[in-house]
């Protein structure tokens, strides 16, 4: 929520400026999520010394100073000058990637697992892009396989960077069920991604057939 800028007429800048605190400081009291934030545009143009922004390590929310209309105005109209505009630039940037890591880090981490499927059918001894997606804050992942849905598994990779994606090599035997988990590394016990059953097959044991075109003409 960013509030809307003052105006150069007093008529209901108390108003103005009763609503605005109102929305920062008691609006979003006792909501427990953190993907609603307020930025108090008119307060940061109401006066030098009114702030919203992010300061020694803190949010600092200063108001109260000026008579509350536009400290800043344009040369022409109500719209603020190019100082104003960026006082509040300086302002509201830092303080938007607070609040964008304090929502990120509130989001609880998931994976999920877009590539092998189960239509996948992969070559035994070859090179594969394990895929997945994440949501929330997952640094590193932990990725295994397994034939028998994960009651065993095999170590393909730990602590690996989570980029989204992994090249790994197929192991060499035939397997026709086989299984991919990808885990975050610090969680891997409640935040991992399965793949369904896919199959391992050996491109050397296929049948190969020819087909020659039959072509029918009269008999002479």
């Amino acid at each position: 929520m960013i509030t809307a800028p003052p105006v150069t007429d007093s008529t209901y800048a108390a108003n103005a400026r009763a609503f605005n605190t109102w929305l920062v400081n008691d609006w979003l009291s006792g909501y427990a999520h953190h993907n609603v934030a307020v930025f108090d545009f008119y307060n940061v143009l109401t006066d030098p010394n009114n702030h919203h922004r992010v300061h020694n390590g803190s949010i600092e929310y200063v108001t109260g100073n000026g008579d509350g209309t536009l400290y800043y105005p344009g040369p022409d109209d109500d719209h603020p000058s190019a100082a104003g505009n960026q006082k509040a630039r300086d302002e509201f940037v830092p303080l938007l990637n607070v609040y964008y890591n304090r929502w990120k880090l509130g989001i609880t981490p998931s994976l999920s697992l877009t590539t092998p499927t189960g239509s996948t059918i992969w070559p035994i001894n070859s090179l594969q892009q394990i895929r997945w997606t994440t949501t929330g804050a997952v640094s590193q992942v932990n990725l295994d396989y397994s034939t028998n849905g994960f009651a065993t598994s095999h170590v393909i990779a730990t602590s690996v960077v989570n980029t989204g994606s992994y090249a790994w090599t197929t192991p060499a035997t035939p397997i026709t069920s086989m299984w991919v988990r990808v885990a975050d590394a610090a969680n891997p016990a409640t935040v991992y991604a399965t793949s369904a059953a896919f199959i391992l097959y050996d491109p050397s044991t296929l049948d190969h057939f020819i087909y020659l075109p039959l072509v029918a003409r009269d008999a002479q």
